[in-house]
């Protein structure tokens, strides 16, 4: 899991508006949103412009007196990331096999979200 925070210079109830705009321009599938606080799903295995590995997220709009702060978590669904530590492991020796999975699981999830925020 990774997870992050930022603050915008924005009242909570346009950063909210805008992070409902950012998410379906995302193909983000919105699951739950109340109180300032949303969970999303991104990416299946039967994408057809490129696979993506599934995530999920959970954003949280902390207002402030002047700006907002957003509180993000996101991770790769547990069943795709158990499979791909496994083949990580497996093939230790290669260098390459866990030096990938590290990317698939940490880095690229957290370049998503940063990149999906950059927006507010």
């Amino acid at each position: 899991m990774t997870q992050g925070t930022i603050a915008v210079s924005r009242p909570a109830a346009e950063v909210e508006d805008r992070l409902t705009v950012l998410l379906a321009a995302a193909n983000c599938k919105v699951e739950r949103q109340q109180d300032r606080e949303t969970t999303f799903t991104h990416g299946s295995y039967q994408a057809q412009s490129a696979p993506l590995l599934p995530k999920s997220g959970h954003i949280r709009l902390i207002p402030a007196a002047t700006s907002t702060d957003v509180q993000w978590e996101i991770h790769v669904k547990p069943a795709v990331a158990a499979w791909m530590t496994f083949v990580g492991v497996a093939f230790c020796w290669t260098i390459f096999a866990p030096l990938l999975v590290y990317r698939a699981l940490k880095v690229e999830p957290q370049t998503f979200m940063e990149n999906l925020l950059a927006g507010l």
